[in-house]
């Protein structure tokens, strides 16, 4: 998805995106040499993704409470979490599927 194409680079997963969205890293309470944590799509406004139902601030993958610690990291971190990866590719292919709660800001 993201290879080159004969307009140059294609754009990066987040920037694909039909929401608004921004990496950050999942610490673990051990991390190891072997797993460090991962970094994970974080939405930046409720939203439902099919039957995935998101708060702000909430990554693709689960609930923000869900997470053990979960930090803002650089600009050029990419998604190394594969649900959200998985997430983020089914709304890139099908931004029907997107859309924002009743009563929720636009």
């Amino acid at each position: 998805m993201n290879d080159s194409g004969p307009d140059g680079p294609s754009r990066t997963l987040l920037e694909q995106l039909p929401l608004a969205a921004h990496i950050e890293h999942a610490y673990t309470p051990r991390e190891t040499a072997l797993y460090g944590g991962a970094n994970h799509v974080v939405v930046e406004e409720e939203v439902r993704v099919g039957r995935i139902h998101r708060h702000s601030r909430d990554a693709l993958c689960k609930p923000r409470d869900r997470f053990w610690g979960l930090y803002r990291g650089g600009e050029d971190h990419v998604p190394s979490c594969r649900r959200c990866t998985e997430i983020a590719e089914r709304a890139i292919a099908d931004p029907g599927s997107v859309s924002r709660p009743e009563g929720a800001a636009l």
